[in-house]
């Protein structure tokens, strides 16, 4: 796991959702650029979603597309438990 995504997921694991979402968007930024796998690119899209969905209201459509594209990546990964979680954050965080 890469710096940024341990340490982002780290702190939001801690209840510092402000802390971990510089070092989730980075994440993110970084396994775009670098091709990572489904499943990698899922844990931060689901990191990052928790994150705004916390820090930044004004984002929550973007923290519930992050969220959606978790779930279908963790899916493509053939990664039920963590698609299950999604799913279940999902359903937490409605529209």
């Amino acid at each position: 796991m890469e710096g940024s995504t341990w340490l982002g997921l780290a702190e939001l694991a801690a209840g510092h959702a402000a802390d971990a979402l510089p070092r989730l968007e980075h994440a993110l930024a970084a396994r775009q650029r670098q091709a990572a796998s489904p499943a990698e690119l899922a844990e931060v899209e689901l990191g990052l979603a928790r994150a705004l969905w916390d820090v930044r209201p004004a984002q929550r459509a973007r923290a519930r597309q992050l969220a959606v594209a978790a779930r279908d990546r963790f899916a493509t990964a053939v990664d039920e438990h963590s698609r299950a979680q999604a799913e279940a954050w999902l359903v937490r965080h409605p529209r």
